[in-house]
C-alpha cells in the first residue's frame, strides 16, 4: 500500500474516522477508516487507489469496534504477503505509533486554505483549518472569505455575525483605502482587512464602512 502522502495527511471518507501509520518506509501508508460506532459499517483500507473496501468484506463488528485491531490485521496481512512470519509484538509496536487521520471536513478545509498560501496555512494548516471549523464555517463557504484576503477565522466570524458578506466587506475595505492618501500609514500592510486579521484594527471599523 504505497502512497506519497504522510500518514497524518490522509483524509477519512465522509462520516468516518480512522488511524494510519508508516511502519517501514516514509510515504508507505497503512490506514483504516469506518464509522466505528456502527457495527455494520464497512471497514475501508487505504492504498494506492485511495480508499477501498476491505478485501474480506469485514465490518466494524469483526474488529469489536476497535480501529487498532483493524489496522493490526491489515499490517499482519501485508507482512504475510511479503513472505514473512508476523510477530505480534512488532505489529503491536507499529500500531502504537499510529496517528489519527484527518476528518473529511478537516481535509476539505485544509485543501481550501492550502490553495491560498502561507498566510492561510500558518505554522500548522491542520490547526488553522480546525479554527475555521470551530467558528462554524464549512469549506465551501470559506473560499469567498479567503479570496478577499481574510485569513483569520475569528475575523470572518465577526463580519458574518454583523450580517456582512465578503462582497460588502471587500467594498468597505476599498473605500477606507481610497479615503487615505497613504493607506500604509494607517493600516497594517496598507490593507484594513489584513489589519483586522492581525488584531491591529477593530473589525467594527470595516463593518461601519459598509453602511
Amino acid at each position: 500500500m504505497t502512497e506519497t502522502r504522510k500518514a497524518n495527511e490522509i483524509v477519512a471518507p465522509a462520516g468516518m474516522s480512522g488511524i494510519a501509520c508508516e511502519p517501514w518506509t516514509p510515504g508507505e501508508v497503512y490506514a483504516v477508516a469506518a464509522n466505528w460506532a456502527e457495527a455494520s459499517s464497512a471497514v475501508l483500507v487505504y492504498g494506492q487507489d485511495g480508499w477501498t473496501h476491505d478485501e474480506h468484506g469485514r465490518q466494524v463488528a469483526d474488529f469489536r469496534h476497535n480501529d487498532r485491531d483493524a489496522l493490526e490485521s491489515v499490517i499482519r496481512e501485508a507482512i504475510e504477503m511479503g513472505g514473512d512470519e508476523p510477530d505480534d509484538d512488532e505489529i503491536a509496536a507499529i500500531v502504537t505509533d499510529a496517528v489519527d487521520i484527518r476528518s473529511h471536513e478537516l481535509g476539505e478545509m485544509v485543501d481550501v486554505l492550502e490553495q491560498h498560501g502561507d498566510r492561510w496555512t500558518g505554522n500548522c494548516v491542520d490547526d488553522e483549518a480546525q479554527d475555521w471549523l470551530d467558528h462554524d464555517f464549512e469549506a465551501d463557504g470559506v473560499n469567498e472569505w479567503c479570496e478577499i484576503g481574510v485569513w483569520d477565522a475569528a475575523t470572518a466570524a465577526a463580519f458574518r455575525a454583523a450580517g456582512k458578506t465578503p462582497v460588502q466587506i471587500a467594498a468597505a475595505s476599498q473605500s477606507l483605502i481610497d479615503a487615505e492618501e497613504d493607506p500604509a500609514e494607517v493600516y497594517t500592510d496598507g490593507d484594513p482587512i489584513y489589519a483586522v486579521c492581525n488584531s491591529d484594527l477593530d473589525a467594527q471599523i470595516i463593518i461601519d464602512a459598509c453602511d
